[in-house]
């Protein structure tokens, strides 16, 4: 037959479209691939791009900044090495009479001038033997007539946050050592326990610490040196500085 006769020529172009098939596919994915590439190329240039462009702009703010943005604002602060001295209570050298907290039927003398009282605590802790002026000398008698008679609001603030403190409590005066600082634009009294490793600190700050009455913003806060905490964990505003005044403290 016919057919029979050209079977060879059937096989060569079937082997033909064959290749030109194999040879289309390749092209076809070889073209998909270059497409894929370029387009990963242009999605990676314009990341680039990006970056560059917002590192250039992070360089030229931080250029722009202001000297000062860039520095922590230095806090200028004193040691606490002089003894705190509190004004004079009174220029009147009386006796006033006060009655006892607890026996109803005691009284005490009381000298503003002298700053001296008849009451037991006086005479148990030995105050009179601290020099006038010096805050271990205080009784709560003497507290409690400087508020009724003396001129009170004219005491510094700091030393008054002491005094309202003592004047609201049971127990009197600390027994605590307390010395004068400066921190910032102000000043701070800072107090060590006679007793114990307990340091008392009289400073600015509105929210934390034993809340006291009119005295300008001031507050105690408590801190002990043994373990590095303040009570409760209220630390107050500035606190790195005062730990430093507190743990250069000398006897």
């Amino acid at each position: 037959m016919v057919w029979q006769n050209h079977i060879g020529i059937i096989i060569i172009l079937l082997l033909i479209a064959c290749v030109f098939l194999w040879k289309f596919s390749k092209t076809k994915a070889a073209a998909k691939k270059t497409q894929a590439f370029t387009s990963e190329k242009i999605e990676f240039e314009n990341k680039e791009q990006t970056h560059k462009k917002r590192n250039s702009e992070l360089v030229e703010a931080v250029q722009n900044q202001k000297p000062d943005d860039n520095r922590k604002e230095e806090i200028h602060f004193t040691y606490p090495t002089t003894r705190y001295k509190f004004p004079p209570l009174s220029d009147v050298d009386e006796e006033i009479k006060i009655r006892s907290f607890r026996k109803r039927n005691k009284f005490y003398s009381v000298n503003l001038f002298n700053q001296t009282c008849t009451c037991d605590r006086f005479t148990r802790d030995k105050k009179s033997t601290y020099d006038k002026h010096d805050y271990r000398r205080l009784c709560k008698h003497l507290v409690r007539i400087l508020y009724e008679f003396g001129d009170i609001d004219l005491m510094p603030p700091a030393f008054k946050c002491l005094l309202d403190e003592m004047n609201d409590c049971e127990w009197g005066a600390r027994r605590a050592d307390y010395r004068i600082a400066e921190l910032k634009n102000f000043e701070i009294l800072v107090g060590k326990s006679e007793v114990s490793e307990w340091f008392y600190v009289a400073t600015k700050d509105r929210k934390r610490g034993i809340k006291t009455k009119n005295t300008h913003g001031y507050r105690i806060f408590p801190y002990n040196r043994k373990i590095g905490q303040w009570r409760n964990g209220y630390a107050p505003t500035y606190n790195v500085q005062i730990e430093r005044m507190i743990n250069s403290w000398k006897e």
